[in-house]
Formats: structure tokens, C-alpha cells, sequence
């Protein structure tokens, strides 16, 4: 809204304006001071009810008249910037969002609203759909002395059925749980293998270079009947649990 006051005194090159007839303290800084028969001038602030400051100092002739002061609406159209700033980055949000909801990579870029980019991890790898072929849980008998298993062997249960020579053992290769989609490579943890030995012939895990198997007691099943299991929890490191044969057997 406009202010109008019955006086304004300047003094040539001083930035104070002594003004009179309404309350100057409704007066915002960036507004214009017209004072009647000079060009306008830019307000910095209210200092009290009857005194007004000037951004620059007066640069005219020393003046006392009638004047009034228009808003330019500085505040108002950066709040209005703000705001369509807010919706801009809101849509965008929205989209990215829905990428990341359908995709099958592994990952999706999400961007902050100051440009920083971090790539999450999508439901698709965190549901281990990526990895799986989002199959579902599987029985597979083996017959053969040597095996190796990894990450597309999620919810399998392998039955070792093959009864060997005295002296020999089922050997299982155990393999990363390194998922790759859409020339992506990611950890697919939570990735967990069932196997039974299902036989006299000793069940053996072996880690494959660089892999690790946490757990207590020996790398194999305790006897005919037992059930291991694998889980990973990083792409290279895999627990073990189940009917494990321990270290020590005290009698």
C-alpha cells in the first residue's frame, strides 16, 4: 500500500528524513521515498515513527514537502520466488521419486536442492529382485562331488545326496554375493543358501578367493541329516549357521 505524510524535511547530503503525518515504521527498506518534485530515492529502513533512513544520501537540493512512499514489493517477490523454487524442486522430487520406486537398476540418482547427487539404493536391489530374477524358493538335489554357489542361488536348498568312497568329501565352492543389473554391480545382501548333507560323504565349504565365511567351528556340516546355511551380509562375506560341525567335540 502507499504512505502518504503531510511533510518531509531533507538536508542535502544527509541520509535522515524527518517526516510527519502517519507512523513511518510500517515502511519497509528497498520501498521508494517521492518527495514532491524530486525523482525517488531508495529507502534502507524506519528508524523510529517520524524518521526515515535513505540507502544513499540525498543528493538534491535541501527540501521540506508533502511525500509519499511506494512499496516495490522487493520481499513480496522474493517470497514468490522462494515459493516457486520450492514447487520446482517439489515436481522434480516427485519424478526422481518415481524413478527410484520402478526401476530395476540397483541404483537411482536423487538430487538435493542445492545440486548434490547421491545415488540410492533402489527396492528392486534392496528386495534382491536385481539378483534373483525375483524367483522364487527352490529345491535342487545334488549328485555330483563338487559344487559352487553365489548370489543367483538365493533361496535355494541344495540336498547333497552323492554318497562317495571312503576318504572323499562334497565339496561347495562358495562364490561372491555380488549382483549385477543393467552393468550395475552391487551387494545383494541378505542373499541366504540352504544345504543339506544328505549322506555319510562329509559336506566341505570352500571360500573362493577373497571370500570370507564367519562362523564358529568348522567350515562343514556336523554329519549325515544336518542343514547349513549361508547368508551374506556384504558382497564378499557370507555367515554361516545351521547344523555346523564345531572344532572341539567333547565326548
Amino acid at each position: 500500500m502507499w504512505f502518504s505524510f503531510t511533510s518531509a524535511a531533507v538536508t542535502s547530503g544527509a541520509k535522515e528524513v524527518t517526516v510527519t503525518g502517519a507512523d513511518a515504521y510500517a515502511i519497509r527498506g528497498h520501498d521508494a521515498l517521492l518527495i514532491s518534485g524530486f525523482p525517488p530515492v531508495e529507502i534502507a529502513a524506519a528508524v523510529n515513527a517520524n524518521t526515515l533512513v535513505l540507502r544513499q544520501p540525498w543528493p538534491y537540493d535541501t527540501a521540506t514537502a508533502e511525500a509519499s512512499v511506494l512499496p516495490t514489493f522487493g520481499d513480496f517477490n522474493n517470497a514468490i520466488a522462494n515459493v516457486k523454487n520450492v514447487g520446482d524442486f517439489a515436481n522434480k522430487f516427485l519424478m526422481q521419486l518415481h524413478h527410484w520406486m520402478t526401476t530395476t537398476n540397483p541404483t537411482a540418482p536423487i538430487e538435493d536442492p542445492v545440486g548434490n547427487v547421491t545415488p540410492l539404493l533402489t527396492p528392486a536391489a534392496i528386495g534382491m529382485g536385481a539378483a534373483t530374477g525375483n524367483k522364487g524358493f527352490s529345491v535342487r538335489r545334488w549328485t555330483g562331488d563338487d559344487v559352487s554357489i553365489g548370489v543367483s542361488d538365493h533361496a535355494t536348498w541344495i540336498m547333497a545326496d552323492r554318497q562317495g568312497q571312503a576318504g572323499e568329501v562334497n565339496t561347495v565352492r562358495v562364490g561372491s554375493a555380488i549382483a549385477t543389473q543393467n552393468e550395475e554391480s552391487y551387494p545383494a545382501r541378505g542373499t541366504t543358501i540352504f544345504i543339506t548333507q544328505n549322506s555319510a560323504t562329509p559336506l566341505v565349504l570352500l571360500a573362493q578367493a577373497g571370500i570370507t565365511i564367519v562362523g564358529a567351528g568348522q567350515k562343514m556340516a556336523f554329519g549325515e541329516g544336518s542343514t547349513i546355511t549361508l547368508t551374506a551380509i556384504e558382497g564378499d562375506t557370507w555367515v554361516l549357521g545351521g547344523d555346523v560341525k564345531p572344532s572341539n567335540v567333547v565326548v
